[in-house]
């Protein structure tokens, strides 16, 4: 009887066949593709998390300090602590299938203001920096909070 790891033919064979399988094998424990997010994932990530009011905010006739707000952003929307809860709290949107913002609302909780026509935001850096802008105007009294906002947000490192 021959010894059949003499032959070539054999030896050819099964070192083809270890290749393949060793191919296979790679091929099947290597990324799928399906690892690629899509700009909304992107956006979403990227907006979640604590964020700071820049000095460059407009607060319109208020005497708060940026530094005293504390901003919380999540995939709808954004939460503001703070002062400045006493005119606006937050405000929700939606992260559309490009990644933008669209559907800005701004909740602004003194009874006496509300909003003078529509919000709206403005995403720069790769969003690490918000910009949400709209005018509160009086309702009924003369109130503090009149004017124009403007929310800075910078992404907090």
């Amino acid at each position: 009887m021959r010894n059949i790891f003499n032959s070539n033919f054999t030896a050819n064979s099964l070192v083809l066949v270890v290749c393949v399988a060793l191919l296979a094998f790679s091929t099947s424990c290597g990324e799928d593709g399906n690892d690629t997010k899509t700009p909304k994932e992107v956006t979403i990530e990227s907006l979640k998390g604590e964020w700071s009011l820049s000095t460059d905010s407009e607060l319109a006739n208020l005497t708060v300090d940026p530094s005293t707000v504390g901003i919380t952003i999540t995939e709808t929307g954004f939460s503001l602590t703070g002062d400045i809860t006493t005119y606006v709290d937050g405000g929700s949107f939606t992260v559309d299938e490009s990644g933008n913002l669209t559907d800005l609302s701004v909740n602004i909780t003194n009874a006496d203001l509300e909003i003078d026509g529509a919000p709206t935001v403005k995403v720069e850096n790769e969003v690490s920096k918000i910009t949400v802008s709209f005018t509160a105007k009086q309702s009924s009294s003369r109130v503090s909070g009149v004017g124009a906002f403007v929310l800075v947000m910078v992404k907090a490192s």
